[in-house]
């Protein structure tokens, strides 16, 4: 189960800030008039992309994947134009800016139609991994009215048919519930 703190969020900006800088210093690289400018410009760019890569790992840690991406995707789009249109010139039209509103808007949907720990929507805490609890594999209530997770079967259906696992001898292979053996 996702833990969620404050650290993997500032992560996720730490990365968005190093995506923004190394794809505003690879653009304004070129106009650049010292010897090995260019090189540099690639140099520093790398750089601030692995340290971006490295935050965003950091980052999906705490933060469910799709939340994590979008976030770093939408924020990052956003920052580098507008780093565009204040430091290279670039013009700023109605077209982009509603684009721009689309992609945090999209951002903003992500996050909060990913349910974070509390059983529905993300596989964390569901029964998925495991099998339900008591047995049960449908997400029903017991006698004693305790909600048992999915369980295994309908995790597989969750699965698009070409990514399921399979035996080695190419059929479907068997899902064993905890505590079940071989």
């Amino acid at each position: 189960m996702l833990v969620t703190k404050p650290r993997h969020w500032f992560c996720l900006m730490g990365a968005i800030v190093f995506e923004v800088a190394g794809t505003t210093v690879m653009k304004m690289a070129q106009g650049w008039s010292f010897t090995h400018a260019a090189l540099l410009g690639l140099a520093l760019m790398w750089l601030a992309i692995a340290l971006s890569y490295y935050l965003l790992a950091k980052a999906t840690t705490g933060l469910p994947v799709g939340v994590a991406f979008a976030f770093w995707e939408g924020l990052g789009l956003t920052l580098i134009t507008l780093c565009s249109v204040v430091l290279l010139g670039e013009s700023m039209t109605v077209k982009r800016a509603l684009g721009l509103v689309c992609v945090l808007a999209g951002a903003l949907l992500v996050h909060h139609g990913t349910g974070h720990g509390t059983g529905h929507g993300t596989g964390h805490g569901t029964g998925l991994e495991t099998g339900a609890e008591d047995g049960t594999e449908d997400g029903t209530e017991d006698g004693a009215g305790h909600r048992a997770g999915r369980g295994i079967k309908d995790a597989n259906a969750l699965i698009h048919p070409a990514a399921r696992p399979t035996s080695a001898a190419g059929g479907a292979s068997k899902q064993f519930r905890a505590g079940e053996r071989a």
